[in-house]
């Protein structure tokens, strides 16, 4: 009884005390009857010869009304002792209802409340946007771009991830990282790029960094940094083996990848997925520059921010 509310609490206090009355005023009325039982019961006492008096039609008459009026009494208390209990479970009903009404109204007032508050972190936290190209920032101190494949059969492409700051709060703490993977030429190969993304980025969200080593941006700030993602010659030889096209030996890689960062209102990890695909690239051991490669983003999905 202690949770609920003070109004709830009082009414069933109450009827409590509606009930304790009723139930003392039986008891006294009943101490009545016995004590009067027993005083009869010592005027008459077993074995006794008694007298017999005849009274007139009007002392029959007095007596018969008040033995009327007596079981009319007790009746009334009889009454009033089930009314009292029917008020009481009334009573009972209406705080229970009372007590429903005010939880759903705390209830949808908490709602509310949490509602408010993820729309104004939506609204302030830092956003991040991410792409890869293959155009060369200005004074860029790193390899230009380009798609090498190796002696070994494996593969790697050298770019540029572009980030920028959408949001009204700074991202602390930025991380990338990004796979590339040659899909299979089936009609599960649009959508293994989708399920290899997620199973990754699920593991990157959970790293922790350095936060002193660890970038970050302003609002409106924007940043290219130079990455480069490789392939093995297993996946190759997969895709490879999933065209069944006598002569041709092409791949589409796709770079797919994350970035986690913080900000300083919720104080949580955030994460922006990517994922972009290059151009029908023939398999022949050699650098592809960048200048004659063509990328773009994913048409099947894999951009998303949390």
């Amino acid at each position: 009884m202690d949770d609920l509310p003070p109004r709830v609490n009082l009414l069933i206090k109450r009827a409590l005390a509606a009930l304790e009355e009723f139930h003392r005023a039986i008891k006294e009325h009943s101490e009545l009857i016995h004590a009067a039982n027993e005083l009869n019961r010592d005027e008459n006492p077993a074995g006794k010869i008694t007298r017999v008096i005849s009274f007139d039609d009007k002392t029959v008459r007095d007596s018969k009304a008040e033995g009327q009026r007596q079981h009319s009494t007790q009746n009334s208390i009889r009454w009033a002792t089930w009314c009292a209990v029917g008020a009481a479970v009334v009573y009972g009903g209406i705080a229970a209802l009372q007590w429903c009404e005010m939880r759903k109204a705390t209830l949808a007032a908490t709602s509310s409340a949490q509602t408010a508050r993820d729309t104004l972190i939506a609204s302030n936290r830092p956003w991040l946007t991410a792409s890869v190209t293959l155009d060369e920032p200005p004074h860029s101190h790193s390899p230009g771009p380009s798609f090498t494949l190796n002696k070994d059969g494996s593969a790697s492409l050298n770019a540029f991830i572009g980030l920028k700051n959408i949001g009204r709060s700074p991202a602390n703490s930025i991380y990338v990282d990004a796979r590339m993977f040659p899909p299979p030429f089936t009609n599960e190969g649009m959508v293994d790029p989708i399920k290899k993304q997620r199973e990754w980025c699920a593991q990157v969200r959970l790293q922790t960094h350095d936060e002193l080593l660890s970038p970050s941006l302003f609002p409106e700030e924007e940043t290219t940094m130079n990455y480069t993602v490789g392939m093995t010659k297993a996946d190759i030889e997969a895709s490879l083996a999933s065209l069944k096209l006598p002569g041709q030996k092409f791949i589409t890689p796709i770079v797919f990848g994350c970035v986690n960062y913080g900000d300083a209102i919720s104080h949580e990890t955030h994460q922006t997925q990517f994922m972009f695909e290059l151009e029908p690239i023939t398999v022949r051991e050699g650098t592809i520059l960048g200048s004659k490669l063509k990328i773009f983003k994913y048409p099947f999905g894999g951009t998303i921010g949390y």
